[in-house]
C-alpha cells in the first residue's frame, strides 16, 4: 500500500477524510458560558445519550462517499485515500469508548451510568456498521479495477466456449506434488459448487509461494460461476482444502479487510 505522507498530493485531502470521520463532530456540544467554548456533552451532570449507532454511520460513510465524488477523484485516487482510510476505520471509536468507560468508574448516579454505558455501546456498534460499509465500497472498488481490467484484455468472440473452472487452475498444476493432488483439488472445487459433500480429511499440499495466486485462480473460479461477492464459507472451503492458507485469519466481521478476500479479487 501507498502510503500517503505530508509531501503527497492527497496529503489534504486524506486529512479532510480524517476529519469527515471524526466521531465528536457528530455529537450536539453544549456551549460553556464561563469559557465561551462548545464542549462535550457527556463531560456535564444530567448527559443523555442521543447518538443512534446506525444513523451515525451512514452519515459518516455517506459523507466519505460524497467527498470523493464531489472532488472527482478517479477509481485508483479512490483506492489510494481508502486504502490509507481503512485502518483509522478499523479503529474508530476506540479512544472514545476508553474515555468513557474512565468517566463511568466515576458516575454517582446509575442514570449517568447506564447513559455513559449506552454512548459506548452506539459507538462500538456504529465502528462495526461502518467497518462493513467501507469495506464493502473498498471492496467494489477493487472488484470493478479487475473487470475493467478483464474488459480491456478480452479477445475472445461471442462464439467461442467460456473458461471452464479447470482452466483458471491450469497454470498453478506444478504447485502441487502430484498429479492426483492437482485432479482432487479441481474435483473438491466441483463439489463445493454442486454443494455436494466434500470429505476432507486433511488439505492437499501446495508448494510455498503460491498463496496470492492460488487464491486469485480461486476467486476466478467463483467469478465464472456467479456475480455475488466471495462469500465466508468459500473462503473458510480454501483453508479446508488447501495447506497453504492454513495460517491464513478470516474475520466474519471484516470479511473484506482479510487478506484472504483480497487474494482472491486483485492479484497485486
Amino acid at each position: 500500500m501507498q502510503k500517503i505522507g505530508y509531501s503527497s498530493r492527497y496529503y489534504e485531502s486524506f486529512q479532510m477524510l480524517l476529519r469527515i470521520i471524526n466521531y465528536s463532530a457528530y455529537y450536539k456540544s453544549v456551549y460553556y458560558v464561563e469559557k465561551q467554548t462548545y464542549s462535550l456533552p457527556y463531560l456535564y451532570k444530567g448527559y443523555k445519550n442521543s447518538l443512534d449507532e446506525t444513523k451515525l454511520a451512514i452519515n459518516i460513510y455517506d459523507s466519505v462517499v460524497k467527498f470523493l465524488h464531489d472532488n472527482l477523484f478517479s477509481h485508483n485516487e479512490q483506492i489510494l485515500l481508502i486504502e490509507n482510510l481503512l485502518p483509522n476505520i478499523s479503529g474508530w471509536g476506540n479512544n472514545e469508548t476508553e474515555w468513557l468507560n474512565e468517566l463511568k468508574k466515576f458516575s454517582q448516579k446509575y442514570e449517568e451510568y447506564m447513559e455513559l454505558e449506552k454512548t459506548v455501546q452506539v459507538l462500538k456498534d456504529s465502528q462495526k456498521i461502518l467497518r462493513q460499509k467501507i469495506n464493502l465500497y473498498y471492496s467494489n472498488l477493487l472488484q470493478q479495477g479487475n473487470l475493467n481490467k478483464l474488459s480491456f484484455r478480452q479477445t475472445e468472440t461471442e462464439h467461442e466456449t467460456p473458461k471452464t473452472f479447470r482452466e483458471y487452475l491450469k497454470d498453478l498444476k506444478g504447485a502441487f506434488n502430484t498429479d492426483k493432488d492437482y485432479q482432487q483439488a479441481n474435483t473438491l472445487i466441483d463439489n463445493f459448487f454442486l454443494g455436494a459433500q466434500l470429505n476432507i480429511t486433511q488439505p492437499i499440499f501446495v508448494k510455498g509461494r503460491n498463496i496470492k495466486k492460488l487464491a486469485f485462480a480461486l476467486g476466478e473460479v467463483w467469478r465464472s460461476k456467479t456475480n455475488d461477492v466471495i462469500t465466508c464459507e468459500y473462503l473458510e472451503f480454501y483453508k479446508q482444502a488447501f495447506s497453504i492458507f492454513k495460517k491464513q485469519s478470516i474475520d466474519r466481521d471484516n470479511l473484506f479487510g482479510c487478506n484472504l478476500y483480497k487474494y482472491s479479487i486483485s492479484k497485486t
